[in-house]
Formats: C-alpha cells, sequence, structure tokens
C-alpha cells in the first residue's frame, strides 16, 4: 500500500502578509518553496472570517514593515547608481551656477536631511560650509535669494 503524501501547510499569517505587500521574499527567507508565494501573490485574497481584535493588531505592523523594507531596497538600489555617477563626474557646488528657484529646492532638501543626518554630514555631502548653508537659509528667509555673485 502506497504511503499518502502529507500536505504541507503555512501560517495563515504569512500567506496573508505575502498577498497583501505582493513580496514573496517574505516567504522564501524562512524556507517556503519559490513558488508557494508566487502562487499566494497571483490568487485572489480570499475572504475569512476571524477576530479583528487579535490579528489586526499584528498584522498591521508587519505589512508596514515589509512594505517599507521593499521601499528601503528600492532607495538604495538608486543610490548604488547615484553614488559611483556622482564620483565620476565629480560635481562641485562651489563650480556651479545654481538659479534661485533650485537654490531654494537645494536648501530645503539639506534642511530636511540635516535632521536625520546631521549638520556634518549634510555638509559633506553637499560640499559649502555650515557658515555658508546658515547665510543662504538666512537670506532665503529674507526672500534674498537671487543669483547674485558670491
Amino acid at each position: 500500500m502506497k504511503r499518502k503524501r502529507i500536505q504541507k501547510s503555512c501560517d495563515h499569517r504569512l500567506v496573508q502578509l505575502v498577498e497583501e505587500t505582493g513580496d514573496a521574499t517574505i516567504a522564501t527567507r524562512i524556507g517556503v518553496p519559490r513558488s508557494t508565494p508566487d502562487g499566494w501573490v497571483r490568487r485572489a485574497p480570499r475572504s475569512v472570517t476571524t477576530d479583528a481584535t487579535a490579528d489586526d493588531a499584528l498584522a498591521t505592523p508587519r505589512t508596514r514593515v515589509a512594505r517599507l523594507e521593499k521601499r528601503n531596497e528600492a532607495l538604495r538600489a538608486v543610490l548604488r547608481i547615484l553614488v559611483p555617477l556622482l564620483r565620476i563626474l565629480k560635481p562641485h557646488p562651489s563650480r556651479l551656477r545654481v538659479p534661485a528657484p533650485e537654490k531654494a529646492r537645494l536648501l530645503c532638501a539639506i534642511h530636511r536631511a540635516q535632521g536625520v543626518l546631521g549638520l556634518r554630514r549634510v555638509v559633506a555631502i553637499v560640499g559649502p560650509s555650515a557658515s555658508r548653508l546658515r547665510a543662504s537659509r538666512n537670506a532665503e528667509q529674507r526672500c534674498l535669494l537671487d543669483n547674485q555673485s558670491s
């Protein structure tokens, strides 16, 4: 008599997470064969009746983390392209003329990045000194940011 093959099953929360994010690598990282989560992504989500208080408390942060990891991976890929490109082109702020609207956008981006990276790293990336950045920000606040020679 032949033995019956035992069908393996996966945790429904893992299936739901892969379905919601569309990222099959979440399951393949823990040993699920590649074809299984691909099928979960392709099929329509099943309707499930459950206690909303128990699962939703954990599912929402996991889904959010998975989406953020996917977005982080895409941003890192863009940086892997841009950093070598900038090293090849060797642009330097002291040799560039930046029109006022673009200068205002650049200062806004620098100000936002400063909260995450700190002033020292921002200065190392952008080029001008900290005092020059402060002077530009003060000029921007007084609406004096134009294309005057430095």
